[in-house]
């Protein structure tokens, strides 16, 4: 049955402005005001890491479908392709 409650809430540390999900739904990332992207586990409701790099907030994203790598845009007039192990 429907009820519309939250499944689960992950708290970053500023202004969240773009999320994206890989395709198996089981990463989340996160853009954020303080410049740096969150690496998140849905299953475990987890932050894994923190992406640091930019020089401005970042505000928007993409995730390849494979959930190891991102593209992100900033403020600070820079793309940046990001990848992590896990």
């Amino acid at each position: 049955m429907e009820t519309g409650a939250a499944l689960l809430t992950l708290t970053d540390t500023d202004y969240v402005m773009a999320v994206g999900v890989a395709a198996d739904g089981h990463l989340a990332i996160s853009a954020s005001h303080d410049n740096t992207l969150k690496v998140w586990d849905l299953r475990k409701g987890a932050e894994l890491r923190t992406l640091s790099g930019h020089k401005g907030w970042v505000s928007g994203l993409a995730v390849f479908a494979d959930g190891t790598r991102a593209i992100s845009a900033s403020r600070d007039k820079t793309l940046r392709i990001w990848v992590w192990l896990l």
